[in-house]
């Protein structure tokens, strides 16, 4: 008996000290553990606290109740609490003190995860099939520590009066669900929302982003409240979102949308609206009773509606009318559906001053500059008048639409005006300094009157499907291209001009374009569906193409000149039985540019300083011979699908950076299709025929190597001696005898 009291008495002595040391290393909990204000720290002797150096965890069917007390732990460094069974805060603390301290909820349905009247201070909370509550509670992370965040997989957070606050992101949800009232302050991210997830009666204040749901799925946002974020809502690249009963104060966006289906209900904002970035999320978002008191506005289906003052709009099969608005969003207009009329607006926009599909657009008294695309529309009325619009890439692009343009300015932009397989009026309006002024892309049915053009021009262009169409059914007239008239020729015979600011030639026969200088316009002379026209004597100067002929026969172009032309000096499209003679194209971007040229001669010209001589696409059966290139930036010629050409008596002169020294990085021409560049005698390479002084061996004036050409083909007979540069008069007997022979190789009349 005296032993075992002995015994008890040295237990009762020691306890104490086992429970200290306890505490500062790991601490598993397997029963119930109560900490309270009258429980003595073992690491700072203070009453009301207890402070762990290691982790803590909580078993299955344990319990720890923290109440009027705090734990804390002690030790540098990374901390963990993992929580299996039950944790009860009440008028308590759990602070991760001097660690990291990682929270983690692990999935026992039956235990209890509640925290009442308390503070958590950790770097992360964990929880996985778990369920949390909070009430009249918060947590955040330690000054100056680590900060992560809350993470629910599978797990439910309600709360009552709490507060998270402080972290990158508040709260991350992964089939899981945020509910109660419950204020998400001062987080990058309020909330980030992953598949399934849902977000209800929370308020999200002061972040960078409210509600984040990206590559997401059936997330659902309901009765939040957000607060002075950058965004409210966010979504990209997401199906299934479902937004109700959203008030968005002191947002820049209230929503942005990147490839996602969205459907918005009962959206209110004090400022931002939505942004939808794609025309996919355009055809997938659903919105309904969503408004916005000022700045940027988003607009229901189904409505009509007088705005004012707005600055960015979103329309579905709406009736929109906008006035007295200044804007520098990055689309003001976009609409699907709808007839938008606009007056008195002036926009800077980012991307687009207005993006419309199916439906119709009115603007007057207008202006936008400095936008990628003015106006873009497809499938709609547009109707203009008394529109500035400037320095934007594309001031208007129009495509498979009908209406009006009068009285606009459209003033250096890149392109003013782009009517692709469009039917308009265009009139009394100027195009001033545009790099490209007006193009009829496959227009039909307009009319382009009394307008004046300045150092731009109108550039027709058919449409591949529907030519004669294209060409035949459009008017021009009226109109002043550099203060000279702009000539329009259509249906004409034996016409002879010899005057213009530009000149266009559509459908004629046996007419004469002579003895004119045109500089600064889209088109210097076009030849368009005609037959046996000639163009002698021109000069074109800056312009986007010098002399442009598509779809015709019989073109010759005769002793002209093509400089400094933002295209192609000569530029034919599907073109047969032509001559290029006595031509000069210098300093152009090509300097002759083909496809379809058929049949043809080109003799006796010069495609000096250009980026490339010559680009020809699947043509056939032409001559090329007596011609120059001389110091074209990349390839003098370059020939590509093309069969039966034959290339001779040409010469070819420091191009693609060659020198006298051939070198395979600067062979001067590429060809990989079917052709003959040398008949009895092939071409003057200056790289081949000056590489060495040996290499004509008998003699005979040909370099005993065939030249190589890039892509495959090859001048078996490289002439050692530069050929001369004639006149066209001088040689008129060689081309007789070429025509003639062409006649006899071919079979068919040149």
């Amino acid at each position: 008996m005296r032993y075992l009291i002995a015994i008890l008495l040295l237990l009762a002595i020691l306890a104490p000290a086992m429970h200290a040391s306890a505490q500062r290393g790991n601490l598993v909990i397997t029963g119930t553990m109560v900490i309270d204000e009258n429980t003595v720290d073992p690491i700072s002797g203070n009453r009301g606290m207890y402070g762990i150096r290691g982790n803590l965890t909580v078993e299955d069917n344990a319990t720890l109740i923290v109440k009027n007390a705090t734990l804390y732990f002690a030790s540098p460094g990374n901390a963990s609490m993992e929580i299996r069974g039950t944790l009860i805060v009440e008028n308590g603390t759990i602070s991760e003190g001097a660690s990291n301290l990682t929270m983690v909820a692990l999935g026992n349905q039956s235990a209890v995860v509640r925290v009442e009247n308390g503070t958590i201070i950790a770097y992360r909370l964990e929880s996985y099939y778990r369920k949390i509550s909070l009430f009249n509670s918060s947590m955040r992370p330690a000054p100056g520590h680590l900060a992560s965040g809350i993470y629910l997989s599978h797990s439910t957070l309600i709360s009552r009066k709490s507060r998270i606050l402080e972290y990158p992101t508040c709260a991350e949800l992964y089939f899981s669900t945020l509910s109660g009232d419950i204020l998400l302050e001062n987080c990058t991210y309020g909330v980030v929302a992953e598949d399934s997830s849902e977000v209800l009666n929370v308020t999200i204040s002061n972040g960078s982003y409210g509600v984040y749901a990206s590559a997401s799925s059936a997330v659902t946002v309901d009765n939040v409240t957000l607060v002075n974020s950058s965004v409210g809502i966010y979504v990209d690249y997401s199906s299934g979102v479902k937004a109700d009963n959203i008030s968005v104060n002191g947002s820049i966006h209230a929503v942005e949308i990147y490839e996602s289906s969205v459907n918005l209900r009962n959206l209110s904002s004090d400022f931002g609206g939505i942004y939808v970035f794609d025309s996919k999320s355009m055809t997938s978002l659903a919105l309904d009773n969503c408004t916005v008191s000022s700045g940027y506005v988003i607009l229901a289906r189904n409505g009509t509606f007088s705005l004012q003052g707005v600055s960015e709009v979103i329309a579905y099969n709406s009736t929109i009318n906008i006035a007295n608005s200044l804007s520098h969003a990055s689309n003001f207009v976009m609409a699907i559906s709808s007839e938008i009329f606009v007056s008195n607006v002036s926009l800077i926009p980012e991307d687009m001053g207005f993006l419309v599909r199916k439906g119709v657009l009115v603007i007057s008294n207008s202006s936008i500059s400095s936008a990628s695309y003015g106006i873009k529309a497809f499938g709609e009325n547009l109707s203009m008048s008394d529109v500035n619009i400037s320095h934007s890439n594309f001031a208007v692009w129009v495509e498979e639409s009908n209406g009006t343009v009068q009285r606009c300015n459209f003033e250096s932009n890149s392109f003013g005006l782009w009517l692709k397989r469009s039917r308009f009026t265009v009139q009394n309006s100027a195009f001033i300094n545009d790099t490209s002024g007006l193009m009829l892309d496959g227009a039909i049915h307009s009319s382009v009157v009394n307008n004046t053009f300045v150092n731009c021009g109108v550039y027709l262009h058919a449409d591949i499907e529907n030519v004669e169409e294209s060409y035949l059914t459009n008017n021009i007239s009226g109109n002043v291209v550099n203060g000279k008239p702009l000539v329009f020729l259509k249906n004409a015979s034996g016409v002879h001009v010899d005057y213009g600011g530009e000149v266009i030639c559509v459908n004629c026969t046996d007419a004469v374009v002579e003895d004119i200088n045109i500089s600064n316009v889209d088109v210097g002379v076009s030849v368009l569906l005609s037959k046996n026209v000639t163009v002698s004597n021109i000069t074109t100067i800056n312009d986007w193409h010098g002399i442009y002929s598509t779809f015709s026969t019989g073109v010759r172009v005769l002793n002209s000149t093509s400089i400094n032309n933002s295209w192609a000096g000569v530029y034919f499209y599907n073109v047969s039985h032509s001559e290029v003679l006595g031509v000069k194209s210098i300093g152009n971007h090509i300097g002759f540019l083909a496809c379809c040229l058929n049949d043809s001669l080109i003799s006796q010209d010069e495609f000096s300083r250009n980026y490339r001589g010559f680009e020809w696409d699947r043509s056939y059966r032409d001559d090329v011979v007596e011609n120059t290139f001389r110091n074209n930036s990349e390839y003098a010629v370059f020939l590509d699908g093309c069969f039966d050409l034959r290339i001779w008596n040409n010469s070819f002169l420091w191009n693609h950076n060659s020198t006298t020294r051939f070198s395979p990085e600067t062979v001067q021409a590429f060809d990989n299709g079917h052709n003959a560049w040398n008949t009895s005698v092939g071409n003057y390479w200056l790289d081949w025929a000056m590489n060495n002084d040996s290499n004509d061996v008998n003699g005979d004036g040909i370099v005993d190597y065939a030249y190589p050409i890039d892509g495959g083909a090859r001048d078996f007979l490289p002439v050692k001696e530069e050929i001369p540069e004639f006149n066209v008069f001088a040689i008129f007997p060689l081309l007789l005898i070429l025509l003639v022979g062409r006649k006899v190789f071919y079979g068919r009349k040149a």
